[in-house]
């Protein structure tokens, strides 16, 4: 059961869409290329996400849902600044994880009473600490888009096969969580992304219904994803605890081995 809610977590990550954009003299497929590249090299955006998740396996219903806050902000490859929060509730349990990323320094604060910290390369935490990753238009069975609000509303649907595809390999190296006999298929899965004039993501929200099967068991998951964009660019502020000092400076492997565990 742990295997399947970490991996639920790592897939929904994944599938933490954000597309979109426009221009009205350009054609619907156009704008949303425009805007997928644009989301791809944002520098700096401050964003929630809300995922509700209802799990059905073997006649037991179980509901789970999780609040990530996130800032961002890259002056460089080196120089980057990270703030993250997370709290997941399942059956009456509620766990807050932070993770904070700031002069070469990972931060974790596990809510259990652990708060420590070890150097870290940017490069080992960007994956984990990130909530844009733009899906390509190749994906879809069809996109719409329409002008309500001053802004654009894309809404699409994807193919499912396709999107399996996708999500094998972003998860790839992944297999102590579904082991040898493990998959993950996705049988719906659609969308609507609101964007500005600008090109920027106001918000994105992804419907989506997978079977899950791990160590023997198969869970029907019905997802529902949504990410709001509060800011990007030089307006983003990262806001860090005023502890940090007290993180207690472990082995950077140990905090790797507890961020795995």
């Amino acid at each position: 059961m742990k295997k399947i809610l970490a991996l639920l977590m790592s897939s929904a990550m994944v599938l933490s869409l954000a597309a979109c954009s426009g221009d009205s003299a350009k054609t619907p497929e156009q704008l949303y290329d425009e805007a997928v590249a644009k989301s791809a090299n944002l520098s700096a955006m401050d964003a929630e996400m809300d995922i509700s998740m209802n799990m059905d396996m073997g006649g037991m219903t179980m509901g789970l849902t999780m609040a990530a806050d996130m800032q961002m902000k890259k002056a460089s490859n080196t120089d980057v600044e990270l703030a993250m929060v997370m709290t997941t509730s399942l059956m009456g349990q509620q766990v807050r994880m932070e993770e904070y990323f700031k002069d070469g320094y990972l931060y974790i604060n596990d809510g259990a009473g652990t708060m420590a910290k070890a150097p870290f390369e940017y490069s080992e935490v960007a994956d984990s600490m990130t909530m844009n990753s733009a899906t390509s238009r190749d994906f879809m069975d069809k996109l719409e888009m329409i002008e309500e609000n001053g802004n654009y509303t894309f809404n699409y649907t994807i193919s499912s096969d396709k999107i399996s595809s996708y999500l094998d390999e972003a998860m790839a190296g992944m297999d102590d969580l579904l082991g040898d006999t493990g998959s993950l298929s996705i049988s719906e899965m659609s969308g609507k992304c609101i964007v500005d004039k600008d090109l920027n993501v106001l918000s994105d929200n992804v419907h989506m219904v997978m079977d899950i099967t791990s160590e023997g068991q198969t869970m029907k998951v019905t997802m529902d994803l949504g990410i709001k964009y509060n800011a990007v660019g030089d307006s983003v502020t990262v806001n860090f605890p005023s502890d940090l000092d007290s993180y207690v400076e472990v082995d950077h492997d140990q905090l790797e081995s507890a961020l795995a565990a």
